[in-house]
């Protein structure tokens, strides 16, 4: 199954790979045509990783552990986003959207508190 398709994925892969259908940021070209871009930067950055330990380069891997996360909180940013459209643009008040809104929410909510304690709020 090609990395690309949005199926078989766990978590973030998953959730950045349907977030870049309706963000438009599903890649158009190269070897990862149709992957997220937020994916393919990620994968790019294992990658990175992997070499820096193979080579014994250790302390050049924890500026690529911090990419790593932080391109990690796109999906869920992207994800909240969609939730608050769709309950505020399209009122879709069901409690299934309204439980999945809130959940990740508070998983985007400590790193936006980290940024700005005010548009936390």
């Amino acid at each position: 199954m090609p990395k690309s398709s949005g199926t078989g994925g766990f978590l973030l892969y998953t959730l950045a790979q349907k977030q870049c259908k309706n963000f438009g940021t599903c890649l158009k070209t190269g070897d990862d045509v149709g992957m997220a871009n937020v994916n393919s930067k990620i994968f790019q950055k294992f990658h990175e990783g992997k070499q820096n330990l193979l080579l014994g380069n250790c302390e050049k891997v924890r500026p690529i552990v911090e990419r790593i996360t932080q391109l990690m909180t796109v999906p869920f940013i992207q994800d909240t986003i969609h939730y608050a459209f769709e309950m505020e643009k399209l009122n879709d008040k069901r409690e299934t959207e309204q439980g999945k809104a809130a959940a990740v929410a508070a998983a985007v909510l400590p790193i936006l508190n980290d940024c700005n304690e005010t548009d936390a709020d």
